[in-house]
């Protein structure tokens, strides 16, 4: 049976939430678990339809806050795959802070998602191959390549 292919622009895929008063602290700015819980449910969304199959979070590699997100504007979040390996998908989220009177836009921040494919008897299961297209899918993909193999080191580490 040949292995089923999707290209990395197949993948993307986008969330906005105006932030409003219930998601912010007492200075106006969106407390970062909600930030991170729209990152994991875009990253849910863009793994699962990846990989056909419902998948779940297991490694959160990096999540990096630049800039807060203050109540009234909306939260843009982009997301795509960067990798695919044998049941597991890496998955980079871009998040921007928009004003929606001004219309100004900037990174708030960018996280990557390592999401595990399930079968419906709840275990890991097999992802399409990722075609990357440009040099920058490239870029992407090596890194989250280096990210997996050092993760796997790690897990291997831990289980002697």
């Amino acid at each position: 049976m040949e292995t089923k292919k999707k290209r990395v622009s197949e993948t993307e895929m986008k969330l906005i939430h105006l932030a409003g008063p219930s998601d912010a602290n007492n200075l106006g700015f969106v407390h970062g678990g909600i930030v991170m819980k729209l990152l994991d449910e875009l990253a849910y969304a863009c793994a699962s339809a990846f990989a056909e199959h419902h998948a779940v979070t297991v490694v959160v590699n990096k999540v990096e806050f630049l800039q807060p997100v203050k109540v009234g504007h909306l939260i843009d979040l982009d997301a795509k795959v960067v990798f695919a390996g044998r049941t597991s998908v890496e998955v980079r989220v871009e998040v921007r802070t928009r004003d929606v009177l001004t219309g100004v836009s900037v990174l708030s921040n960018t996280a990557y998602l390592t999401m595990v494919a399930l079968d419906d008897a709840g275990k890991p299961t097999g992802v399409p191959e990722l075609v990357v297209e440009t040099d920058d899918d490239k870029r992407e993909w090596e890194a989250a390549k280096s990210r997996h193999e050092e993760f796997a080191k790690a897990r291997a580490a831990r289980k002697t």
